[in-house]
C-alpha cells in the first residue's frame, strides 16, 4: 500500500451548491453486471522517440492523486460496481475529499432499474452569472468470471484528476466550478442523465468531462506518450493551444486516433456528458484514451503515469481559468 500524504488539503472557505435538490445518501443495492466497450482501433506512428520520464508519482500532487486511484481501485471498493458496498465506500470517500477541499459537497440520489444512486456535487466560487460544470463518473464494472476489474484508469484516473483540477481552482475564478462526481456510467449513464435533467433551465456554460485520463499506454502519436485527446476541442482551439503552449505541453489531438467513427462514439454516445450535449450545451471531454488494461483485472493503480497525469490536470485547470 502506498503512504497517505500527511498533509492536510488546503480549502479557501465555505462553498454552497447552486441548487436545492439533493438528499440524504440511501442503502446499498444489489448488483449490476455491464459487457465492456471496444476496444479502438489505433493509429500509430513510428517515425520518432519521445521519452517522457519516470512514472511514479515525484511530488505532492502525483502522490495526492496517486492515493486516490489507489483507494478508489483497491478491494475496499471491490470494483465499484453500481449499487454494491465498494460504490458506496467510493461515494463516500470522494465525498469526503470533496469536504477536505471545502467544496460543502451535497449527494443527488436517484434509482436506476430499481437501484439507488448517488451524485456527488460541489462548488467553487466565482464571478459572474453563468457556471462551468465539472465532472467525472466513480462507479465501475466491478468484477466478471471470478476476477475484480479495479478500474484504476476507468475512472478512478479522472475523479483523482477532477479533484486535483478543483483544489487548485479552489480559490475561486471568473466563473462558478460545479464538481460533480457521477454513479451509474455503467448503467447507460443512469447518474448523468439525473444530473442534467435537475439542471434543466439552468445549464452550465460549458460542460468538462474527464473520462480516463491516467494512462500513456495507447498515444495517438506512438513514440510521444505525453499527450492528451480533446474530444469536441476543435470550438475552443485557441485556448486550448494557450493553455498547452503556457506551460504543459501535451501532444493535443482533437479526435479519438483519427477514426470518425470512435470519436462520434466517446463524443457523442458513450460518455456522460451527452445529456447536455444534446440540449445544445458545449461540451469538452478529456481522455488518453482505452488501453488494453482498461476493463480488465490488469487495470491498476500502478500501470498509470501520474508525472504525464498531472500535466494533464494543469492543462485543464489553465484550460479552465481562461474561460
Amino acid at each position: 500500500m502506498l503512504p497517505v500524504l500527511a498533509a492536510a488539503i488546503s480549502s479557501c472557505g465555505v462553498r454552497r451548491p447552486v441548487c436545492g435538490i439533493w438528499q440524504d445518501p440511501l442503502p446499498s443495492v444489489p448488483q449490476v453486471r455491464m459487457d465492456p466497450l471496444p476496444h479502438p482501433q489505433y493509429a500509430l506512428r513510428t517515425d520518432a522517440y519521445f521519452d517522457v520520464g519516470d512514472a511514479i508519482p515525484v511530488n505532492e500532487a502525483q502522490w495526492r492523486m496517486c492515493n486516490d486511484v489507489e483507494f478508489l481501485s483497491s478491494g475496499a471498493c471491490d470494483g465499484r460496481e453500481f449499487g454494491t458496498r465498494g460504490d458506496f465506500e467510493a461515494f463516500r470517500y470522494i465525498f469526503k475529499r470533496m469536504q477536505e477541499q471545502g467544496l460543502s459537497p451535497r449527494t443527488q440520489t436517484f434509482r436506476a432499474m430499481g437501484r439507488i444512486g448517488r451524485n456527488i456535487i460541489g462548488e467553487i466560487p466565482g464571478s459572474g452569472s453563468g457556471y462551468i460544470l465539472l465532472m467525472a463518473y466513480f462507479d465501475g464494472v466491478g468484477g466478471q468470471g471470478g476476477k475484480l476489474y479495479p478500474g484504476a484508469d476507468s475512472n478512478a484516473s479522472g475523479v483523482a484528476a477532477m479533484l486535483e483540477v478543483a483544489r487548485r481552482l479552489s480559490c475561486g475564478g471568473r466563473q462558478r466550478v460545479v464538481v460533480a462526481a457521477v454513479d451509474a456510467h455503467q448503467l447507460s449513464m443512469a447518474g448523468a442523465e439525473s444530473l442534467a435533467a435537475s439542471l434543466k433551465g439552468k445549464d452550465p456554460s460549458i460542460v468538462i468531462n474527464i473520462d480516463i485520463i491516467g494512462s500513456t499506454l495507447s498515444p495517438a502519436y506512438r513514440f510521444r506518450k505525453d499527450y492528451v485527446l480533446c474530444l469536441g476541442g476543435r470550438q475552443f482551439n485557441h485556448k486550448l493551444y494557450a493553455a498547452n503552449n503556457s506551460g504543459p505541453d501535451l501532444h493535443l489531438t482533437f479526435d479519438y486516433y483519427g477514426s470518425s467513427n470512435f470519436t462520434n462514439l466517446f463524443y457523442r454516445k458513450v460518455s456522460d456528458h451527452k445529456f447536455f450535449l444534446e440540449r445544445g450545451v458545449p461540451c469538452l471531454m478529456f481522455t488518453s484514451g482505452i488501453s488494453f488494461n482498461t476493463n480488465k483485472s490488469t487495470d491498476t493503480y500502478d500501470t498509470l503515469d501520474y508525472g504525464v497525469m498531472e500535466r494533464r490536470v494543469e492543462f485543464i485547470t489553465r484550460f479552465v481559468r481562461s474561460l
